[in-house]
């Protein structure tokens, strides 16, 4: 497997929608809904959240 950085959040997105790239981190909730929008077969493999469990 080879790893790639990025800083560029345009790059991540197109990179997950075009299936380039097979995991993305730390995105937000916005990368994700481009990504996913542009691929339907792009899913969370994870999400943050506090202590409580609620991710707002």
């Amino acid at each position: 497997m080879e790893q790639k950085l990025t800083t560029d959040y345009a790059i991540a997105i197109e990179s997950l929608s075009n299936g380039t790239a097979q995991i993305g981190c730390c995105m937000g909730g916005e990368g994700y809904c481009q990504a996913k929008v542009a691929n339907d077969a792009v899913n969370p493999l994870f999400v943050q959240s506090g202590e409580s469990g609620y991710s707002g």
